[in-house]
């Protein structure tokens, strides 16, 4: 998965050199319109109606010579598996259009400045990992951890992209046994937490979910970490 994603980036920078002064490029995320779709399975079943057209015309002409020849009768054979195979393969785009049409959400785009590498190899992860688990082509979770030295019990608000907000009840902890408390997230980006007590709080952002990114503890990996350290 990781590796797909590091050449899907070095992809995207590419294009950034190739586009030049264009200032914004653009991703969709989530299914294609309907009429986009409606207009691509309609050109495929075009295109096989034609051959069947001129099959058809070429099965009439051989199925008046079929009974003279053995070369005659061959051609009217292939004719009609080639027929039979173009109107089964019409059948089914006809049902797959159908059924995507039903199930298809609008797409919807995305802007990212072109200028930035990093924002667009950004958008265009966040965009595929989507896509993916969509599509059911992924089905875990990144993990991320909050760790507490301190020897008081805090609340920590997790927030990031796509409206994510977790609140987590973090217990108390202290420097050489320091309490935590894992949490799941799906969609890669900065992710910001807050460690809150009484009197105050203190604010940690970090990347989460980004392929050459990772964090340890207790000799575990994770997608992000955030830490509050003792206080004396």
């Amino acid at each position: 998965m990781r590796k797909s994603v590091l050449l899907a980036i070095l992809m995207v920078v590419i294009i950034v050199s190739v586009q030049g002064q264009r200032r914004y490029g653009k991703f969709n995320i989530g299914g294609r319109s309907p009429i986009e779709l409606s207009s691509q399975i309609d050109n495929q079943v075009q295109d096989m109606q034609k051959e069947l057209n001129r099959l058809n015309k070429k099965a009439l002409y051989w199925s008046s010579h079929s009974g003279e020849s053995v070369v005659a009768l061959k051609n009217f054979n292939d004719i009609n598996s080639r027929r039979e195979f173009l109107v089964d393969e019409i059948e089914k785009l006809t049902a797959q259009k159908n059924e995507l049409l039903v199930n298809n959400t609008q797409s919807q785009t995305v802007a990212v400045n072109t200028k930035d590498p990093v924002a667009m190899a950004t958008a265009y992860y966040i965009v595929k990992t989507a896509d993916g688990r969509n599509d059911g082509k992924r089905s875990e979770s990144f993990k991320g951890v909050l760790v507490n030295y301190w020897n008081k019990a805090l609340v920590v608000k997790i927030t990031g992209p796509a409206g994510f907000s977790q609140e987590i009840d973090l217990p108390a902890g202290s420097n050489r046994n320091p309490s935590f408390q894992e949490f799941q997230f799906d969609i890669p980006g900065d992710y910001t937490a807050m460690f809150i007590w009484a009197n105050g709080s203190t604010l940690i952002t970090k990347k989460g979910g980004w392929p050459n990114t990772s964090y340890t503890f207790n000799g575990v990996k994770y997608d992000f970490k955030a830490t509050q350290l003792g206080r004396f």
